[in-house]
């Protein structure tokens, strides 16, 4: 009987038809996959390699800024190029194998000469072309330093007189004295009541030594009000200094060598006339304190020694330090941390003394010339790179002098920068429009005791005569001098005289037109950049009243000075690599700016310079 076998052939065909389909549904996934995977494993090596030459082009580019900046800073688009042993950066862009890089050099905005923007850019591809870039900002070197200060400057103070006709216009106040005043401080008081002139006696001690004037409108219609006395038996006033609310006064008595008065306070209520003495500071010196200047809340006092004394306490002034000085101080004015001293009875004529430690003044410099006679007053300017000076009477020699203290450590005359009075001086300003104010006593039709010098040309002074004489007889002597130069554009200069009845006398100044048409002037101090240096960017405060000029030359600024010809008007931004003329020289070592205010009010402001070897 035979065997019944049983068979699987059915169900194997279907299994097989079950595993071509689902082949057939994942192979293309699988082998899309694979193909994607294995490109974009290339495509991901292309962008490694393209990252890497981009990373190359900036080191090299450094490379190429850091040896010369002129050369690197051109706009246009460049490809490193190896050039005997070092980098170069070639114009154009570059092929390497299946790639194409090149580094762009463009401005920034705004534009800065000390800075660049770089992108750099590696394509490769076809269809699409893929590119990696980057973009940097390269500055002129490691090295950028940047001078950054801020300063004022005065209204244009041009006035709406005429510094050269004094005689257009003179008030006159009496003081009501005995006493003849031989000193004088005048400023705007700042609680906007008008000037204040302070007056002190310092010929005999027969009258008050102190007086508060105060004055308010303009010529013609100024008038004058007596604030106020201060009256010490005996007692001269040799120089007298302060503000709307004290008053400091450099005595002839050790004891009280400095007097503070507070002016808001009277020692004689109801009546109310005499300020009240609310401290005092005893030197211990046998010699008169001739003159006192402060600054904050530090006093500046000379006898023959320069004292420092702390007054913020002003019951208790507190000496700070002292510092011998070559003769008698006459004249003290501080800025910048230095103290600049006119001397009498010794050869040195200007004493420059360090008082930034003032636990520990130092000299720095000193004018010595034996033929000056001895230093009478000192007008420092407000960029405290001139003095003027005025000595006694000399039949030798001539009273004015200019002294260029732009290098602290070694003051000297101007070359030619020096004048002939003919009078015995006593006093000097300076005033708007480049006019010396000198007063004096002793004087003749032919030398009047007020003069007025035109010092735009340093080198050859002469009396200004531009619309009226330039001079103006006093009879009785002028023994002091203080301008002001309001902020209503209004400017005046306040002397003191020996006229019994008028003592105090008002004249009105300006630059002539009516208009006070000047301008106010700040020149900066010389910076040495220690080397020679590209200023790149000019920084500034703006203002319509407000321009700017600027002066450089190579060489440390030791041996540089700077006249106003050399100042070249630049606006803020960037400073051009080239000469202008023969005051601007880029890139230069000694740096000095102007800041110009023609409006009617004074204006903080800030400069910076960006500038790198």
């Amino acid at each position: 009987m035979g065997q019944l076998r049983k068979t699987n052939q059915g169900q194997s065909l279907v299994e097989f038809l079950v595993a071509v389909g689902i082949a057939a549904a994942i192979l293309p996934a699988l082998l899309t996959g694979f193909i994607a995977s294995r490109e974009g494993k290339v495509s991901q090596d292309l962008r490694l390699r393209a990252t890497a030459y981009l990373k190359e082009s900036e080191e090299i580019t450094r490379v190429v800024r850091e040896s010369d900046w002129n050369a690197f800073a051109v706009n246009g688009t460049y490809y490193p190029k190896i050039f005997g042993n070092t980098w170069t950066l070639t114009e154009g862009a570059e092929t390497i194998s299946d790639f194409t890089r090149s580094v762009t050099i463009a401005d920034t905005d705004p534009v800065d000469q000390s800075m660049k923007l770089v992108t750099f850019s590696t394509a490769w591809g076809a269809s699409p072309i893929e590119t990696v870039s980057v973009t940097s900002y390269f500055t002129r070197y490691v090295g950028n330093e940047v001078l950054a200060e801020s300063q004022t400057v005065n209204s244009s103070g041009g006035g709406f007189g005429n510094w050269c006709n004094p005689s257009e216009s003179v008030t006159t106040v009496d003081l009501s004295r005995q006493g003849v005043p031989t000193a004088v401080w005048a400023f705007q008081s700042d609680d906007a009541t008008g000037n204040r002139v302070f007056a002190g006696t310092g010929q005999n001690a027969s009258g008050k030594p102190f007086t508060n004037t105060q004055i308010t409108g303009n010529n013609p219609s100024i008038v004058a009000t007596a604030l106020g006395d201060f009256n010490k038996g005996g007692t001269k006033a040799n120089s007298v200094f302060g503000s709307t609310d004290y008053a400091y006064i450099a005595t002839d008595k050790n004891a009280d060598a400095m007097i503070i008065l507070d002016l808001n306070q009277f020692s004689n209520p109801p009546t109310n006339n005499l300020y009240l003495q609310v401290g005092a500071f005893n030197s211990q010196d046998p010699k008169d304190a001739n003159s006192v200047y402060v600054v904050g809340n530090t006093a500046y006092l000379t006898t023959n020694k320069l004292y420092i004394v702390n007054v913020t306490d002003k019951a208790n002034p507190v000496k700070l330090g002292e510092f011998g000085l070559d003769g008698t101080g006459t004249k003290v004015v501080v800025g910048n941390n230095i103290a600049y001293v006119a001397i009498a009875g010794s050869a040195t004529k200007l004493q420059l003394v360090d008082v930034s430690n003032p636990a520990s003044p130092g000299s720095i410099g000193k004018l010595v010339n034996a033929n000056l006679a001895d230093v009478r007053d000192i007008y420092i300017n407000q960029s405290t790179n001139r003095a003027y000076l005025v000595t006694g009477a000399s039949a030798a020699s001539p009273e004015f002098y200019i002294v260029d203290i732009g290098n602290p450590g070694s003051p000297s005359i101007v070359t030619g920068a020096t004048f002939e009075t003919g009078i015995d001086p006593t006093g000097v300003a300076v005033v708007s429009g480049n006019k010396a104010i000198i007063v004096g006593t002793n004087g003749s039709d032919a030398n009047p005791e007020y003069q007025v010098i035109n010092i735009d040309n340093e080198g050859a002074l002469a009396i200004c005569t531009t619309d009226g004489t330039g001079t103006i007889r006093i009879a009785s002597g002028i023994h002091a001098i203080s301008p002001v130069s309001q902020t209503d554009g209004h400017a005046y200069s306040y002397i003191v005289t020996g006229d019994a009845n008028a003592e105090l006398k008002i004249i009105e100044g300006g630059t002539g037109g009516g208009g006070g048409g000047g301008s106010g002037t700040f020149e900066s101090i010389p910076f040495d950049s220690g080397s020679e240096a590209a200023f790149n960017h000019f920084y500034a405060t703006t203002d319509p009243n407000l321009t700017y000029k600027i002066a450089i030359k190579p060489g440390s600024c030791g041996g540089n000075t700077f006249s106003d010809s050399d100042f070249v008007s630049f606006g803020p931004g960037p400073l051009p690599l080239t000469t202008i003329g023969s005051g601007y020289t880029n890139p230069g070592r000694c740096l000095a700016y102007q800041a110009i205010n023609s409006g009617p009010s004074a204006i903080n402001f800030s400069v910076s310079f960006n500038y790198s070897p």
